[in-house]
């Protein structure tokens, strides 16, 4: 055997394919995240008509198709490091045409809104296919990635609460509490950006996970069908949250959103 077909050899039997239900469920996620980049491509169409912009249409084409392709590409026998390949080319391709996006501004209503959806697919793509890679370095890419996430829903969070809670009198503390959520998520990406340890992270989302159990509980007494709008960004942090404590390693029974009917 020759070097390079042992160099092939370790390497395929290194990255075995994706195991069913995971290979599942990136399946899910890249359809709608093409349902929503079809949703974004409609959305440039009717609301975009300066000359130079309607080139994002033709880029919006292009993703479209490369996501047509990955689809394709999910199959029981494509490797992790095939599929890694094409995600990494999409996602490349994806930051560029969000970029071009969010440089229309903000009287893009419609096309900012479909851009967000498109976002946090393509967030949850990146999570649900690296999620348990062996490669330290993706490890730790997924991390960074959730953890911005995860400050982005925060704050969103924090917005919507003081939006939709602004006639009750007991506001103060969820809102107080939700501040302070965020704050303590901000120090989390803060130790992810400077390379702290894994240990380090264990205990800054251990501050994150207690600050977010405290919400949970005051939510959790809210009527859901009078704050349908607020709970709907609580269940996107907490599904991020979820991802965190899965990725980090937090040992005993996660403590998440449960809503009453």
């Amino acid at each position: 055997m020759t070097a390079a077909l042992l160099i092939v050899t370790l390497a395929t039997a290194a990255e075995p394919p994706l195991e069913a239900a995971q290979l599942s469920r990136v399946e899910r996620v890249t359809m709608q995240l093409i349902h929503e980049l079809d949703y974004l491509q409609k959305d440039i169409a009717a609301d975009v008509t300066e000359k130079k912009e309607r080139e994002l249409f033709r880029k919006s084409e292009g993703v479209i198709l490369m996501a047509d392709k990955f689809a394709l590409a999910l199959t029981p026998d494509t490797s992790r490091a095939a599929l890694a390949k094409q995600f990494d080319a999409l996602d490349e391709q994806l930051q560029q045409l969000l970029k071009a996006v969010g440089e229309l501004g903000p009287t893009q209503r419609a096309v900012q809104r479909s851009a967000g959806r498109v976002r946090a697919l393509q967030d949850e793509l990146h999570y649900a296919l690296f999620v348990g890679d062996r490669s330290a370095e993706r490890t730790e890419t997924v991390i960074r990635r959730q953890v911005a996430v995860l400050l982005g829903a925060a704050q969103e969070l924090e917005r919507s609460a003081a939006f939709a809670l602004a006639n009750r009198p007991s506001r103060g503390t969820l809102e107080a509490d939700l501040k302070k959520f965020t704050g303590l998520v901000q120090r989390l990406q803060t130790s992810v950006s400077s390379g702290s340890d894994k240990q380090q992270l264990q205990r800054d989302f251990a501050a994150v996970n207690g600050a977010w159990e405290a919400i949970v509980r005051q939510l959790q007494d809210l009527p859901p069908a009078e704050n349908v709008y607020l709970l709907r960004g609580a269940g996107k942090v907490d599904q991020c949250h979820e991802h965190l404590y899965r990725l980090l390693n937090v040992e005993g029974k996660r403590k998440g959103l449960i809503l009453r009917t």
